[in-house]
């Protein structure tokens, strides 16, 4: 997947770096949440946090997925590509 292309716009490169970045967060909330199912783990949080714990990754997963829409919504700008039209008369004879 290519995720930079030769000629970046700093806007793009701003945003590719941020989806990068808050991958890389959600797999580690991932990997702390799954860690707190883990039978013998002397780390564990208390049931208690475990709701907040997900709140924290579905805020992260949301800004995850924003930021990859407006990436696309950046590209499609770049590439001067028209929109969908939709034909919506209606002739009544």
């Amino acid at each position: 997947m290519v995720v930079l292309t030769v000629a970046v716009v700093p806007l793009e490169a701003l945003l590719t770096e941020q989806i990068v970045s808050l991958w890389m967060l959600l797999q580690l909330h991932e990997v702390l949440h799954s860690a707190q199912y883990k039978r013998g783990t002397e780390h564990r949080v208390p049931p208690s946090f475990l709701p907040q714990l997900v709140k924290i990754q579905e805020s992260g997963h949301r800004r995850f997925l924003a930021s990859v829409q407006t990436l696309a919504r950046v590209r499609k700008l770049q590439a001067n590509t028209p929109g969908i039209q939709f034909n919506t008369q209606i002739n009544l004879r």
